[in-house]
């Protein structure tokens, strides 16, 4: 009877294993494990395995997109995000999110290529859909908010300045119901600011910005959405205060040093600037690139002779 039992569990775990919905399934979920361990590579070789066993499977396309945007592969990104919002059941957090990304992608592409009446027609579709589905989608809000957006600085360029207000104002209007429909997100929370400064409204953007700062600490873009608040109403001592205290938080991030360079230079703070700089120098082991880092930043003042000398 024993050995029946064993015949049999051995037999289960066979079929098992080939079978491919089983297959899929461990696959994704070993991805999902290499990911939130940050080994990209073998997240993405096992979303691949995955996508062997199931080219329908929409999860894996979607696991695999975020792997390749955080990547920084773009391009694959965008083609496993279409294979995700074609597979995925429309209405789940994951078809959402897919749609969400690919149209912020698009946008941004649009932004770049004006009049690319493709892309701002299909994120409008996108948006639509999420919105037909549920009439209060954070992700539908979000991204009617950032169309109107974009036809407000294409109708700036154009110089009809009343339309392009009128669109900034839709723009708002749209960032804040979205804010309504989930309180407190990062990235809207960062667009309703954005907005509402192109707007004029100085002081609700910087109690936005600095909710941010408040919030993340390790993400740089609330910390840079302030500082150019500060320097718009001629606060220096604010600014240069942000930034030091952006650099205590992000401690190896060496964006934000160069950021206080530039602010150095530009307030007459050579002593502070060079100090800067040498002490990113004296520490080779965390900014490896900081003589070269050093050089670039003086042939963009055009004093050639400092960088030849970093």
């Amino acid at each position: 009877m024993r050995y029946l039992v064993i015949s049999l569990t051995a037999l289960t775990l066979a079929s098992c294993n080939r079978d491919p919905n089983y297959l899929k399934q461990k696959y994704l979920a070993n991805g999902n494990k290499y990911f939130a361990a940050g080994r990209l590579n073998e997240a993405s070789i096992m979303y691949r395995r995955a996508l062997e066993k199931d080219r329908k499977y929409g999860e894996a396309w979607y696991r695999l997109a975020l792997t390749d945007l955080k990547k920084g592969s773009v391009p694959n990104g965008v083609n496993d995000l279409r294979r995700a919002v074609a597979e995925l059941k429309p209405g789940t957090p994951e078809s959402n999110d897919a749609i969400l990304k690919l149209s912020e992608i698009y946008i941004i592409a649009a932004q770049a290529k004006e009049g690319d009446e493709a892309l701002v027609k299909e994120v409008s579709d996108y948006s639509a859909g999420l919105l037909k589905r549920n009439p209060n989608s954070w992700e539908g809000l979000k991204l009617t908010g950032d169309l109107a957006l974009l036809d407000a600085a294409v109708l700036y360029r154009k110089g009809l300045v009343p339309d392009a207000k009128k669109a900034l104002g839709e723009a708002i209007t749209d960032y804040r119901k979205a804010l309504n429909s989930k309180p407190g997100d990062y990235t809207i929370t960062l667009a309703l600011g954005r907005s509402i400064l192109l707007d004029g409204q100085t002081a609700e953007a910087e109690a936005l910005f600095k909710s941010l700062v408040d919030k993340e600490k390790t993400n740089l873009n609330g910390y840079l959405e302030l500082y150019r608040v500060y320097l718009q109403t001629r606060r220096l001592p604010e600014a240069e205060a942000l930034l030091n205290s952006a650099i205590r938080s992000n401690p190896k991030e060496t964006s934000l040093r160069l950021e206080l360079a530039r602010f150095y230079y530009a307030t007459n703070k050579r002593d502070d600037l060079v100090a800067l700089l040498n002490k990113m120098k004296a520490d080779l082991k965390q900014f490896p690139q900081a003589y070269i880092q050093a050089g670039d930043f003086f042939i963009r003042l055009n004093q050639f002779d400092e960088a030849i000398k970093q």
